[in-house]
């Protein structure tokens, strides 16, 4: 399920045009949301957070991000989690094929 029919409480489109889609996500601590997809993507941490991402079938993941770190995400389905005690806030630029 796409990110923003799959967790529309986290998610929300900023910008959007023939090449990429930019999804801004903001999460309060301890909240989760349900599995959902998104296409080859870069995430830019627009705070400091912690998060535990589960890709079904794997262990979890958890990770710390700070603000302004930039990572590479394969195209993947997971569910989230705010594991920390600060707001989540992000951007996801999700690459159209």
């Amino acid at each position: 399920m796409d990110a923003i029919e799959g967790a529309p409480e986290v998610y929300e489109i900023v910008f959007e045009n023939e090449r990429v889609r930019v999804l801004r996500f903001v999460t309060q601590p301890g909240q989760a949301w349900p599995l959902h997809q998104h296409p080859d993507s870069v995430a830019v941490s627009l705070s400091d957070y912690r998060i535990r991402n589960t890709i079904p079938g794997y262990a979890p993941t958890e990770r710390a991000s700070r603000l302004g770190d930039v990572r590479w995400i394969d195209a993947t389905s997971h569910t989230g989690q705010n594991t920390g005690d600060t707001e989540m806030v992000g951007l996801i630029v999700e690459l159209k094929p």
